[in-house]
């Protein structure tokens, strides 16, 4: 339900209380020196303050990616369906590590603790 709400709900906008106090400044404060600023505003002179904001406007990137996308060809498509299909039926045992201590305390070789630990709780289930 509440998951269900959240996806409705549209994004609160920030507040200017948590935005830095410098005039006009996008972005949010993060250094408290008695006014709430950024970090570039709070490390600079306020005479530099405008040129400063500018600077913030500029370096902002856009939300949303504007160039064109090249979509997929069909063929495209079904070549890298099948490239990960080959990956998933070649994929590596992820506890092979602890196949291999299991194998290697059967055989009489003495492991540490923390190495039975290991391999006992990875495989608890196939145990």
């Amino acid at each position: 339900m509440a998951l269900e709400t959240w996806k409705t709900k549209p994004a609160e906008p920030e507040t200017d209380e948590l935005l830095c106090q410098a005039h006009g400044c996008p972005n949010r404060w993060a250094v408290d020196t008695g006014s709430r600023l950024c970090s570039d505003h709070a490390w600079a002179e306020p005479h530099k303050w405008p040129q400063i904001t500018q600077a913030q406007f500029h370096k902002r990137k856009p939300l949303v990616n504007t160039e064109p996308t090249n979509p997929m060809t069909q063929a495209e498509k079904v070549a890298t369906l099948n490239a990960l299909r080959d990956m998933m039926k070649n994929r590596p045992d992820p506890k092979a590590w602890a196949h291999t201590l299991r194998d290697r305390e059967n055989a009489g070789e003495e492991l540490t603790r923390t190495q039975r630990e290991a391999w006992r709780t990875a495989l608890k289930r196939d145990v």
